[in-house]
């Protein structure tokens, strides 16, 4: 075999063994970014749901507590003149 005809034949093996490595990495990458893809999607799926809930349960405690103060607020003069022993008019 001539020294050009070796030298391509090496070079071809390199290659050859390039493109083995290039494609079994690809593999990899696949079987790793299908779960990633997947997990990634469900995230987003699951922010959109529990941001917005989120905001509606402040909403709700919110005006619960409104709720609250202002029952409080009204029902003050009865229980002190309840604690006071008298019946308020």
């Amino acid at each position: 075999m001539r020294h050009h005809q070796r030298h391509r034949a090496q070079l071809h093996g390199q290659l050859s063994s390039s493109d083995w490595r290039t494609l079994c990495l690809r593999q990899a990458i696949d079987k790793v970014t299908g779960p990633v893809g997947e997990a990634l999607i469900l995230t987003a799926l699951g922010l959109a749901v529990v941001i917005p809930s989120t905001f509606g349960y402040n909403a709700l405690v919110r005006g619960s507590k409104s709720t609250l103060a202002r029952h409080e607020l009204l029902t003050r003069p009865a229980v002190a003149a309840a604690s006071l022993g008298s019946v308020p008019p």
